[in-house]
């Protein structure tokens, strides 16, 4: 019974990674962020290249692009708990896309703060706090 409960909570788990790294994916193909720290400059510049309309809006996207990678992380925290550590358990692979996830966001997260975008304090600080759950 706890194999099969174990099972079930690791195939919960995979969706929603599923679904927040597709979200994560689409909004990266936007190319509206940088991919990493030597991109920052560039795509910082190509932000003042957007309309005014889709600035006023920006913060909306950081937010949501932050709360995708965050879920990513959750999931995949909680998904090593429930994965015994073997040579074929996949931990490996795991804790490499938590690195990876973490991250993306430090660089959306150093991105937003270059950047002018139109909200109050109350956003930038979720957007903080997501990024220090996962440290």
């Amino acid at each position: 019974m706890m194999l099969i409960i174990k099972a079930l909570t690791q195939a919960f788990n995979t969706a929603v990674i599923r679904f927040s790294q597709s979200a994560w994916e689409l909004i990266d193909n936007l190319g509206l962020f940088p991919a990493n720290e030597r991109n920052l400059p560039a795509k910082v510049e190509s932000f003042s290249s957007l309309s005014s309309s889709i600035q006023q809006v920006f913060h909306h996207i950081v937010s949501s692009a932050m709360q995708s990678l965050y879920e990513q992380h959750t999931q995949l925290k909680s998904s090593l708990g429930v994965i015994h550590p073997g040579p074929s358990s996949g931990v490996a692979a795991i804790e490499q896309r938590l690195y990876e996830v973490r991250n993306q966001a430090r660089v959306l997260v150093t991105f937003a703060g270059l950047i002018p975008m139109s909200c109050g304090i109350e956003l930038r600080s979720k957007i903080g706090r997501m990024e220090a759950f996962m440290v």
